[in-house]
């Protein structure tokens, strides 16, 4: 407060080590809400704390009676709500609030399980007179979704205001019918230990996901491997007459010496498995270019042990 300004004052620390110790920062200045600092011996990781520090209180006053303490209430929930879904109200020593929250799961499997991402569908803002314990509590205005009536009002102590602790509340909102799933409005309510209202606000929650396509009842376009056999053809369904296979004699063949030894491990009845300085016959001196992922590779025909088939050509020789 700035008529605290001659009681008390604030004084920035540092450590290493989240524990502790800390040190004094000599370098701090403060710009109305913002403590700017100067930082020496920069390492990984470093901890800093801005502390409120006064000369002489009397009772019962406290050093909060020369601050102005802003908490900001945040609401996180997923990305899209479904019928049972987790909201979390986190509660900042400070006026920011995330824009998402990793969250771990509560239960038996919380070990196993890695944290959630929630995101942040609202905030809100306001100045704590003294640190006491809160209740807050949330509410729903549809009546198709509800708040487990256990958790509606949860309790933040005193003790972790005064640390400046994040705190995270895990409420559990349901659907009475998960057929009817639509956006709604969260209530956020904050009350004292004497059941006086500190803040209220409400958030709007997301869309419930898109649907999918919906399945059709209509014939369908492809026909199941064991139908295949069953298919009875009409007597007045036209026939393609195709070209039929005919045995040709080659009169240019040509042959070539493998470079390297391939074989295997998807295998494939187009591409060939051979043995480096082994001789294959190649049926024509054209290659054939296929494009890949990353690059395109040009094949032979070749004919190998009894087998016809596609080999690299950067493997093969020709030797005529």
């Amino acid at each position: 407060k700035k008529e605290s300004r001659n009681t008390a004052e604030i004084v920035c620390v540092r450590s290493d080590c989240k524990e502790g110790p800390y040190a004094p920062i000599p370098q701090a200045y403060i710009y109305g809400d913002t403590v700017q600092v100067q930082l020496d011996n920069l390492e990984p990781c470093m901890y800093v704390a801005v502390i409120v520090q006064a000369q002489h209180v009397s009772l019962p006053s406290t050093v909060w009676n020369h601050v102005v303490k802003k908490v900001t209430l945040g609401v996180y929930g997923p990305k899209h709500i479904h019928p049972s879904f987790k909201t979390v109200v986190a509660i900042f020593g400070h006026d920011c609030a995330p824009k998402t929250l990793l969250v771990s799961e509560v239960g038996k499997q919380a070990q196993s399980s890695p944290p959630v991402a929630l995101q942040l569908w609202g905030k809100h803002q306001f100045v704590l007179g003294r640190p006491q314990d809160l209740q807050i509590g949330m509410y729903s205005n549809m009546s198709n979704y509800e708040v487990k009536a256990s958790e509606q009002a949860r309790i933040v102590r005193g003790f972790q205001i005064k640390l400046g602790k994040v705190s995270r509340l895990i409420y559990v909102i349901a659907s009475r019918n998960a057929e009817d799933i639509s956006d709604f409005t969260l209530r956020v309510q904050v009350k004292d230990d004497q059941e006086v209202i500190l803040a209220q606000f409400c958030v709007q929650t997301p869309q419930p996901p898109p649907k999918t396509g919906v399945r059709t009842t209509g014939q369908r376009r492809f026909l199941k491997k064991k139908e295949v056999g069953k298919i009875i053809l009409s007597p007045l369904a036209i026939t393609t007459k195709y070209p039929v296979f005919q045995d040709r004699y080659i009169n240019s063949l040509k042959y070539g010496k493998l470079l390297k030894t391939v074989v295997r491990q998807n295998k494939n009845q187009y591409l060939l498995e051979y043995k480096k300085g082994d001789v294959i016959a190649l049926l024509s001196e054209e290659k054939i270019k296929l494009k890949g992922q990353l690059w395109t590779k040009e094949w032979y025909i070749g004919y190998y042990q009894g087998k016809t088939g596609l080999v690299h050509a950067k493997n093969v020789l020709v030797v005529g």
